[in-house]
């Protein structure tokens, strides 16, 4: 079946911002050609982020990658695969403005099962065929193993190799031979190795959706979706501050070491339920699973392995700071 002919019956009855609408199939002079609702000043996505993706802020990186996984989730509700997603095969409406959109293209290499809005269509074994070859290095591996593969899997991965590349700047590899030799060694694409300072959540969705072992990946988009939900608040978490003198401290804040303040100088000192002394010119901070009171001392504020009844019955002490190991 010609390619043009097998795109238009794939995208027959779809209707989503985010997907190329196809108004008609022709037969022209050239051959049998596809008319779209095409903007003028619509640029690839591959293109764009050569151009500009240096300039894009924390917010729009993760809200494009949103927006195509947005699209993608639709297609499949739909029963439709695109099976070759990757920059190449997306476009970038308005470019230079606040408010760009995407759209997904090139569907002729995917498959769609029988539905309400249109008829079954099988994947092609032709794979190579239909794509340029600087888009192979988005495709699953397993859909480079095998062309004639479907399932939501293949898009899963596609949208991890996307967002590595929307996060780190580059593509996942120069060639596919790169591409399969990181994923056998790294067990998916690892952001971190490639980009400072990237947060765990962002690593865990661009990892996991790239993991050469698909029973490993997200099940659907919709899964997909609700880790990117943890990189928007991840990347969008205000910084802690650390406060670097306690006695400028605060209860909530923040202290050198990993150290949370719990209360503040001049506080009452409990062990259990029993009053015990007060400790004057201290704070009262927190670790994981302990508590300790920071002192005053020549070297500066420290914490020191004191029990608490030696801490209150030598104020000579109290150049230390005092964790209670009763």
């Amino acid at each position: 079946m010609r390619a043009a002919q097998r795109e238009f019956q794939i995208l027959e009855g779809l209707s989503h911002p985010g997907i190329l609408r196809v108004v008609d199939y022709t037969d022209h002079e050239r051959g049998p050609a596809l008319i779209f609702e095409h903007r003028r000043d619509a640029v690839r996505l591959d293109r764009f982020l050569r151009q500009q993706g240096a300039r894009l802020d924390v917010g729009e990186r993760p809200g494009l990658l949103r927006e195509l996984a947005e699209a993608v989730k639709y297609a499949h509700e739909k029963r439709l695969v695109h099976r070759a997603l990757g920059p190449q095969s997306v476009l970038v409406l308005d470019p230079d403005a606040s408010n760009r959109r995407l759209q997904i293209f090139h569907w002729q290499a995917g498959a769609r099962e029988a539905g309400t809005t249109g008829g079954a269509m099988t994947a092609t074994s032709h794979l190579e065929q239909l794509i340029e070859e600087e888009a192979a290095i988005y495709l699953a591996p397993e859909a480079l193993a095998d062309p004639s593969q479907s399932g939501e899997h293949l898009d899963i991965f596609s949208l991890g190799a996307i967002a590595y590349h929307l996060f780190s700047g580059r593509p996942p590899a120069e060639s596919v031979v790169e591409l399969s030799q990181r994923l056998h060694a790294d067990r998916g694409l690892q952001l971190s190795s490639v980009v400072d300072g990237i947060g765990e959540k962002l690593h865990e969705l661009v990892a996991f959706a790239t993991h050469p072992d698909v029973m490993l990946r997200p099940s659907t988009v919709r899964e997909f979706l609700e880790m990117l939900e943890d990189v928007e608040e991840e990347l969008t978490r205000p910084e802690e501050s650390i406060v670097r003198d306690p006695t400028e401290a605060l209860a909530g804040d923040k202290l050198p070491g990993g150290l949370v303040v719990i209360s503040e100088p001049l506080v009452a000192v409990r062990h259990g339920e029993r009053l015990i002394g007060s400790v004057h010119s201290t704070t009262f901070a927190r670790w994981p699973g302990t508590e300790v009171v920071l002192g005053l001392g020549g070297r500066g504020w420290q914490v020191t392995h004191v029990e608490w009844k030696d801490r209150l019955a030598g104020g000579a002490r109290r150049a230390g700071a005092v964790r209670d190991d009763s």
